[in-house]
């Protein structure tokens, strides 16, 4: 993490957030693996990190000027439209959300919308937003090296916060054609929020698989459901071991005392009459 710390600050980005930062989204691709039908053979190619979901709805149908139609009784005319968000999401063994990204793609409309959610942390500066940068394998490189990055080479998005609530603060803005082309040649991106001390800590979000996640087909709907409400009985049934053990911590030995649970020492035989 360090690397992308020290990045931030040489290209005068504030970063914010949580010192905790999970790995590359086990959870979610384990569910996007399982929709689509089963583990992945020996020697396949590494699992993605992300999973497509797509379905319709009613949405406002917009005229040639782009305002919503409204019928003749003044009620807005509403048409079907596909959603479809390209989704990544980091969890903790207990269930919660460490930094989620999700690109979303509605029916009819060209541009493409990005989304970032991070916890709640205290101290995160709501009014600067976040950064996203991308960058590649050879950027990447570079930085654990310690060795300088062309700025210019880099492609990001400002973001806005829009909303914040017990599970994250999530920020907005459009995903632009350049950021997508980036993604997807891409291997990590970091999202930077700005802490009011102004140290920048990031939340790093993988990009494996992106690139095939976004352009293939979506996950079938029902199994993605039923093997997410599965990774919530197992979120719960974590929740709930770690409640046991805060209310029943181990007992540590005495010093030269027998250890926990091990056999107790027998009493010293009495000394022979005289």
């Amino acid at each position: 993490m360090a690397e992308w710390v020290s990045h931030a600050r040489g290209a005068a980005i504030a970063a914010a957030g949580a010192a905790l930062v999970v790995g590359f989204g086990v959870a979610g691709a384990a569910l996007a693996q399982q929709a689509k039908g089963g583990a992945p053979a020996a020697g396949a190619q590494q699992q993605s990190a992300w999973v497509k979901l797509c379905e319709k709805a009613p949405y406002n149908k917009l005229g040639a000027d782009g305002k919503p139609q409204m019928a003749a009784d003044g009620k807005p005319v509403m048409e079907d439209k596909e959603l479809c968000l390209t989704h990544h999401e980091q969890m903790t063994s207990v269930g919660i959300t460490m930094v989620s990204a999700a690109i979303q793609k509605l029916d009819g409309i060209e541009k493409l919308h990005m989304m970032v959610m991070v916890p709640p942390t205290t101290g995160i500066v709501m009014p600067a937003g976040m950064s996203v940068i991308v960058y590649n394998k050879e950027q990447v490189d570079k930085l654990e090296k310690k060795e300088k990055i062309d700025e210019k080479t880099l492609v990001g998005q400002k973001l806005m916060f829009t909303i914040c609530h017990q599970n994250g603060c999530t920020a907005e803005n459009e995903a632009t054609p350049q950021l997508i082309e980036a993604m997807k040649k891409g291997v990590v991106m970091v999202a930077y929020a700005t802490h009011v001390s102004g140290q920048p800590i990031p939340y790093q979000v993988p990009l494996v698989g992106f690139a095939n996640t976004f352009d293939g087909k979506a996950v079938d709907n029902k199994a993605y459901q039923d093997q997410r409400s599965k990774l919530q009985e197992t979120f719960m049934a974590n929740r709930l071991e770690a409640m046991k053990q805060m209310q029943n911590p181990p007992q540590q030995a005495a010093p030269g005392g027998p250890a926990a649970g091990g056999p107790a020492q027998k009493a010293p035989a009495a000394a022979p009459k005289k």
